[in-house]
């Protein structure tokens, strides 16, 4: 199997996002950046065309463990599908979202829970 999409995890921040981005400018495939940044309700999609701003309102939970490696990864699987990447990142936000949001319904574990990743098909 050829790889569709790169993924490249855990960029700290914007100066650490610069550095493959860098060095993959002569790659032509689809890369895809875990945005695992300070948490935010605004994520910025980087994107050949420039930055993308993608916005929800800020939930209020401890549950949020998870929450980049499951969004780049629903991006991922979105973009798997053949779509251009502003439609799956943000069908991508919009489930994370929910599943942050049906979080609290949950009781796993102490402290920082993860998200409900089937809140749509398991309430």
């Amino acid at each position: 199997m050829t790889p569709q999409v790169i993924k490249i995890g855990m960029l700290f921040s914007p100066e650490i996002v610069a550095v493959p981005a860098e060095a993959d400018a002569d790659y032509s495939g689809p890369v895809m950046r875990d945005p695992v940044l300070v948490a935010k309700s605004v994520d910025a999609l980087l994107a050949a065309s420039g930055t993308i701003a993608l916005e929800q309102s800020r939930v209020t939970t401890w549950n949020t463990h998870d929450t980049g490696c499951s969004l780049s990864s629903a991006i991922t699987a979105e973009l798997a599908k053949g779509a251009p990447l502003e439609g799956p990142a943000g069908r991508a936000q919009v489930w994370l979202h929910g599943a942050i949001c049906a979080a609290d319904d949950r009781a796993i574990g102490g402290g920082h829970g993860p998200v409900h990743h089937f809140h749509g098909y398991w309430p």
